[in-house]
């Protein structure tokens, strides 16, 4: 198991002249994560952040957040690790779906260090159920630069 999502939501509300609204995000689960000696190791996560959202065009969102993190590894000397952070990018709802850019990272107090840059498409094939497509590249001082693509199928429970 590479991921599994328990709870991620993201409220992106675009702000105007007369509303600023907040935008933020909440997720938790367990990932794989870069660890010391050149392997993945599962990680249990919890992560939230806040910001605002912008409208670009018609159908395309900019968004940036400050986040935070907590999280339990293996690798980590303490039980939780916590870190401080930024998610950014914009969101294009087109004829297939939703296209995805994203910069994201996140700085932890024990010195680790992650970054991600991606591009995603989402299909919508139902109201619960998605095909997504994504390439991304992540840079951690662990492991150095690492590139993935993955195709995903993600259901949806509301």
């Amino acid at each position: 198991m590479q991921r599994l999502d328990l709870a991620n939501i993201r409220s992106l509300t675009p702000r105007t002249e007369l509303l600023q609204p907040l935008s933020w995000q909440v997720g938790g689960g367990l990932e794989r994560v870069p660890g010391r000696h050149g392997d993945q190791v599962l990680a249990t996560h919890l992560s939230g952040g806040a910001g605002g959202t912008w409208a670009l065009a018609d159908q395309a969102l900019f968004y940036a957040m400050g986040t935070g993190r907590v999280e339990h590894n293996n690798d980590f000397s303490a039980f939780a690790v916590p870190a401080v952070g930024f998610d950014s990018g914009i969101l294009w709802r087109n004829g297939l779906g939703n296209l995805t850019l994203q910069a994201k990272g996140d700085y932890f107090a024990n010195g680790e260090v992650r970054r991600r840059l991606s591009i995603g498409q989402q299909w919508e094939l139902t109201r619960d159920l998605g095909l997504r497509l994504t390439a991304g590249r992540d840079f951690t001082h662990l492991g150095g630069a690492r590139n993935e693509a993955m195709l995903e199928l993600r259901w949806y429970h509301y």
